[in-house]
């Protein structure tokens, strides 16, 4: 039995192997009757959730319609489906995080960039070793007002994406530009203030 306190605000911190797709769904079905007023939600090392449940919840359900940060850092189960879903419903999000989830790749980041998050303005998906090029280009040539990115740990990830990010950008340690590669999108990337890149 869980129970909430009303605020304005909620920040809902959930957290290891006890939070399994069940005991998920009735958390979120208490935050919609309350009015829905989580705007942080952390899922951090919730093993026992999986994607595809997750998905549910954001796009059949509507739950957490104010979400405006999302935390699922060591989640091996989440991939493009729940993100894809998270992208279509929440309007709001301004912060995602999932460092270290091993099964974020090219198509989760290109779930991510469909939408745009309008108002995403920092993703970090540091230790996600599977995306590459494709993946991380796709972010920063949709993600209009993304202001932080984090790619730490992202092996396969190359010069490619720098120079994706080169022109118009006022990233630290960015100088000079480049030709952008033909087939990226025609508008300018985002002006980054912060970037984690190293390997």
């Amino acid at each position: 039995e869980y129970s909430f306190t009303p605020h304005l605000h909620i920040d809902l911190v959930l957290w290891g192997d006890e939070i399994d797709d069940i005991i998920f769904k009735k958390i979120a079905e208490k935050i919609t009757s309350d009015g829905g007023r989580a705007t942080h939600l952390t899922v951090d090392g919730c093993h026992l959730l999986t994607d595809s449940h997750f998905a549910t919840i954001f796009s059949d359900k509507g739950h957490f319609p104010r979400l405006e940060a999302l935390s699922s850092r060591f989640c091996p189960w989440i991939s493009a489906a729940g993100l894809a879903a998270i992208s279509a419903r929440c309007d709001r999000l301004t912060r995602l995080t999932l460092d270290n989830c091993v099964n974020v790749d090219d198509a989760s980041m290109a779930a991510i960039a469909a939408n745009s998050f309008p108002t995403l303005q920092c993703l970090d998906v540091a230790g996600c070793s599977k995306i590459t090029d494709r993946g991380a280009v796709a972010v920063v040539t949709s993600c209009a007002h993304l202001r932080e990115l984090s790619l730490h740990g992202c092996v396969l990830v190359t010069n490619r994406t720098l120079e994706a990010m080169v022109v118009d950008t006022e990233a630290p340690g960015m100088i000079g530009t480049v030709t952008r590669p033909s087939e990226l999108a025609s508008h300018a990337p985002p002006k980054l203030e912060r970037l984690s890149i190293a390997k």
